[in-house]
Order: C-alpha cells, then sequence, then structure tokens
C-alpha cells in the first residue's frame, strides 16, 4: 500500500507538471503571436495528448509494479532513484556554474579581486560538491574521492571537502542488508551465520562491514554491497559522464570526459567481491617476502559476488599517530614500511593496490614488537606491464640525478612531448620539480606553503597542459597516480613525506637493470645500482649535516627561525603570474 499511494502521488505531480507545462505554453503562444482560435485548440489538444500519455505511463508502471516480484520491485525503485539522483545532479551543477557566472561577473582575471573571488567560489563550490554526493551516496561518493585524489587538476578547496568523503559515508538500512543476503544465499544473514551484527562497523562508498561468526567458531567481517549499485551502475556512469562534458564546456581547460570511461571499466571490477578476494591472494603471494604485511583470509563458502567474508583483523588506522604511539610504535617504522610496500608493488612485483587510503591500512603490534601492516579493500588492482615499469624506474632515477636526457627518453616512450618532461615529474612526485638544484637535491624534503601554492599556481595556469598528459599517458598510469597520491598522503600525515621519496629513489635502481639478461649487463646493473645508493647516502648526510648546521645559526640569531633552506625560491611563484 505503501507503494500504491506513492506511485499514485508520482503519477498525479507527473500529470499536473504536464498540465502546467501544456498551460504555460498556450500563454506563451497567445501573448507572443495574438493566438488565434486554432492556435488555441491545437494547444489544448497537445495538452489533452501529453496529459492522456502521462496517465498512461503511471498506469503501466503502477501496475507493472504490482504484478512484479520483490527483485523486480526494487529494480523498478532503483530506476526511480537513479532518475532522482540525475535531476540531483543536474540542480547541483546547475547552481555551481550560475554561483561562480554571478560572482565573477565583471571582474578582471588579472586583478586581486578576482583571484580573492575565485576562491570563495572554489570554498562554496567544494561544500556544495560534498553535500551532493553524500545526497547521490553510492558510486557518486566513489568518484568524488578519486577526483580527491587528483590534487594537479582540482582546486585545494575541493580537494580538502572531498577529502572528507573517506571518513562519513551514511549507514544502509538493515533490511536492505537482509534483502541481499536472501538474493544471494537465499537465507537471512543469522541463518548463513551463528552470529552477525546488524550494526555496520564501518561503512564505505561501496559496501559496509559487519561483524559476524560462523557456525565453525571463527570470528570473521562480513562486506556487503549496497543493494542498488549493479542495477543503478549505468544510470550513474550516464549522470556523472554528463556532468563532467558539462564541466568541460563552461570551463574547456578541464577536458576529462575520458577519464570516466576509464574509471567506469575498474569499477565494474571493483563491485565484483569474487575478484576482489582473488586479488587479494594474488597480491599476498607477491609480496610474502616482505614479512611485515599481512592479508586477511577469504572464506569462500561464505563469498559471492556482492558478498565477501573475510577474517576478522584488528589494528589502529595508519594515520592515527596516538594509537601508533600508544602500541610502542614509531611513526618513521611505518611510514617506511608503507612506502616500501607501494615501491616493490610498483617496480618490481607489478601487482598495484591502486585504493590505499587511511581506511584501508591498519597497524598492529607483531611478535617481533615492530610495525605490521594490514592490507584491506583489494576490489581497486592495477596489473602494471613490464614496458611501464621499466619506464617509471629509469624515470625515477632520472629524476633524482638530474638527468635530463634520459627524463626525455621516458616521456617520449609514454607518448608524451619532450618538453614536458619536467611537468610530468611534477605530476609524479605532486611537489615542486627544481632542475637547478644538485642531484638527489631536487627531490621534495618538505610540503611548505610556499609549495603548496606554487602547486595550485601551476594547475590554474597550465592546466590545459596538465590534463593533456593524464589523458596521454596508459590508462594504468591513472591508478599509479591514485596511489602515489594516498600514500603521499599517509606519508605527509606521518610526519615522514622526504623518506617516502629516499626510498622509492632506491628501491627504483636496485631493480632499475632487472630486466636485462647475461653477464655483462649484470654486472652493469650492480655497479649503477651502488653507484646511485652512495649518491643517495651522500646526499642525505649532507642534508643532515646541513639541517644541524642552520639549527645552529637560528639558536644564536644569526638567521631568521623561519627561514628554510629547502623551501623553494619565492620568485617562482610570481613568474606564474
Amino acid at each position: 500500500m505503501k507503494m500504491l499511494r506513492m506511485f499514485t502521488t508520482a503519477s498525479w505531480q507527473l500529470c499536473r507538471g504536464v498540465m502546467m507545462t501544456g498551460s504555460r505554453c498556450t500563454m506563451i503562444r497567445t501573448v507572443s503571436s495574438a493566438t488565434t482560435t486554432t492556435t488555441a485548440s491545437k494547444s489544448r489538444r497537445l495538452t489533452k495528448l501529453l496529459l492522456i500519455s502521462a496517465g498512461g505511463f503511471g498506469s503501466i508502471s503502477l501496475a507493472s509494479y504490482c504484478f512484479a516480484d520483490r527483485q523486480q520491485q526494487r529494480r523498478i525503485k532503483d530506476i526511480s532513484y537513479t532518475i532522482n539522483r540525475l535531476s540531483k545532479m543536474l540542480y547541483f551543477g546547475s547552481k555551481l556554474a550560475l554561483h561562480y557566472w554571478w560572482q565573477l561577473r565583471g571582474l578582471d582575471p588579472a586583478d586581486e579581486e578576482y583571484t580573492r573571488t575565485m576562491k570563495q567560489c572554489h570554498e562554496y563550490g567544494g561544500k556544495l560538491a560534498n553535500h551532493a554526493v553524500n545526497s547521490c551516496s553510492g558510486l557518486f561518493i566513489k568518484f568524488g574521492q578519486i577526483y580527491a585524489t587528483m590534487t594537479n587538476v582540482i582546486p585545494e578547496e575541493y580537494e580538502r571537502e572531498l577529502s572528507k568523503l573517506y571518513d562519513a559515508v551514511p549507514e544502509r538500512r538493515e533490511r536492505e542488508v537482509e534483502m541481499i543476503f536472501l538474493e544471494e544465499f537465499g537465507k537471512r544473514p543469522d541463518e548463513v551465520f551463528a552470529k552477525f551484527d546488524m550494526k555496520p562497523m564501518a561503512a564505505a562508498s561501496l559496501a559496509q562491514v559487519h561483524s559476524a561468526t560462523t557456525h565453525a567458531g571463527d570470528h570473521v567481517a562480513v562486506k556487503v554491497q549496497y543493494i542498488n549499485l549493479r542495477d543503478s551502475f549505468p544510470g550513474d556512469i550516464f549522470t556523472v559522464d554528463l556532468l563532467v562534458k558539462f564541466a568541460s564546456w563552461l570551463h574547456p581547460p578541464l577536458k576529462m570526459s575520458w577519464l570516466v570511461e576509464r574509471i567506469a571499466g575498474n569499477l565494474m571490477d571493483e563491485l565484483d567481491f569474487e575478484h576482489e578476494g582473488r586479488n587479494c591472494e594474488k597480491c599476498e603471494e607477491s609480496v610474502r617476502y616482505l614479512g611485515y604485511v599481512k592479508f586477511p583470509q577469504i572464506h569462500w563458502p561464505y563469498t559471492t559476488k556482492r558478498i565477501l567474508t573475510m577474517e576478522y583483523m584488528e589494528g589502529c588506522k595508519v594515520t592515527d599517530t596516538a594509537a601508533i604511539d600508544k602500541l610502542g610504535l614509531t611513526c618513521r617504522d611505518v611510514a617506511n614500511k608503507v612506502s616500501r610496500l607501494f615501491a616493490e608493488q610498483l617496480f618490481v612485483t607489478g601487482v598495484l593496490h591502486s585504493d590505499p587510503h587511511p581506511g584501508n591500512i591498519f597497524v598492529r603490534k607483531g611478535k617481533d614488537g615492530k610495525a605490521e601492516l594490514i592490507l584491506l579493500d583489494h576490489g581497486l588492482y592495477q596489473t602494471l606491464e613490464p614496458r611501464l615499469q621499466i619506464c617509471l624506474r629509469k624515470m625515477w632515477v632520472a629524476m633524482v640525478l638530474s638527468d635530463i636526457e634520459t627524463m626525455k627518453r621516458c616521456c617520449s616512450e609514454l607518448s608524451i612531448p619532450e618538453t614536458e618532461y619536467a611537468q610530468f615529474a611534477e605530476i609524479l612526485l605532486m611537489n615542486p620539480y627544481y632542475l637547478n638544484r644538485p642531484a638527489g637535491e631536487n627531490m621534495p624534503r618538505t610540503f611548505t606553503k610556499i609549495d603548496k601554492q606554487y602547486m595550485a599556481r601551476i594547475a590554474q595556469a597550465r592546466l590545459s597542459e596538465i590534463t593533456q598528459i593524464l589523458e596521454i599517458l596508459p590508462p594504468s598510469m591513472l591508478l599509479v597516480l591514485r596511489n602515489f597520491a594516498a600514500v603521499r598522503g599517509i606519508t605527509y600525515n606521518l610526519g615522514e613525506l622526504n623518506q617516502r621519496y629516499e626510498i622509492m629513489a632506491e628501491c627504483a635502481a636496485v631493480h632499475r637493470d632487472m630486466h636485462l639478461k647475461g653477464l655483462c649487463s649484470n654486472l652493469k646493473a650492480f655497479f649503477s645500482r651502488w653507484s646511485f645508493t652512495l649518491t643517495v647516502k651522500f646526499n642525505s648526510l649532507s642534508f643532515l649535516l646541513l639541517r644541524l648546521y642552520i639549527g645552529f645559526l637560528k639558536r644564536i640569531g644569526r638567521i631568521p627561525c623561519d627561514f628554510d633552506i629547502f623551501a623553494p625560491p619565492a620568485d617562482l611563484l610570481a613568474n606564474l603570474n
């Protein structure tokens, strides 16, 4: 009866809307052209035709719903929800576009007032985008999280607001969880498991996790996909694609329509929980030699494409520095192990976890008293081609050594114009890259306020070139950059950003020539690795001594307390104006 009333109301609203539309059409025609009696008659007939069509559509929809089974009824509701989400996103998109136009009208882009107003518009836009995505939930939250990692493209205000989507995801109703169990197993949760907690431990963009106990007595975590995601997937992808094209039309340098197609394929794999379980086992096998990385065991009898059951493993969030300290562990050890893990995945194994945000990595104390990492959520993975791995290893080593010719060759192999080698280096580092510094000193040591301003100005001034480079890159590089952004954020929050670049550089150098065969090639690889390692270590020692010397000068008042030898030159920002 509830659904009957809902459809009756919807049909009446539709009929009313059609009547109002027809009336408005008649009024407009009357005013504009002194409508004749014949025209008015045609308008009335058109109104009646539309009214009859709307009523017929509503009646057919109501009849289809009443005679459908439970699963078909849910899909009919999913269609209505998809249309509702489309209308919401179009409303929010139009509202945002009008806000920018109204606030910036008549302002000179070269004026300071324009810059200040644009920042205010970005702050408003970020909050509106967060609200819009949360109100539509599902895949829109996942897209929001993906865009939050694209720090080279989106403004800082959007990044800050969209990053909140990792922690604030609405829970779904208990009835929905029961329905998906009935569809997957033909049983309720309390029948499949000996004990099942209906209140979720955590909620994410595509699923929520419940605590349960199997009939064998095993404590497990059950990941339950939101019930309508697969059915609403085509409609939601269409909506996102429409919004991205609308944004590209409003702001031509932001041509990102290609991004939706690439993400859609990855998201479809992520909705297959059996695929996620296989990824987990594959990744565990590939990095088994790193003894500090742990993976939950998959319970296959309780796993389907929409429900994943795995071993329950406890730990604290990787960015929870207070909890890490309480465990008697150090943030440096945790950060170094995170950096080492993903450097090995990128440069050696080629099996890359592409969504390592803080909620997917837990930390616990191992038997040896040192940090162990628990890696979760294996839905979004990328298997890298050997050619791409070789190119990235060479590129990373060349960036450290300021080897411009090798950087250009790597760009050429990836179809990027050679002249954009410095821009590509900044995309990889997500930090300023300075060619006028000696080898080793051009890698980021901190991320200062000036660094942040510089990257924001670069994104604004060279947005078209950046988006062009991103589009040219192999599709797999999109997830590589997502991985870079997530790991960079973790190490930054742990206060060990500089160690990440050194660890990645060392790993890239050690395995730079691993594809070569033969004795001479092995000897060449051996000496090049040691040469590179000594160069990096020597520069690290030089930096340490220099920091100590600067600290001493600050203490005796010979230099200002806010002096930072590693900050970029202040005139770089002026050069971007």
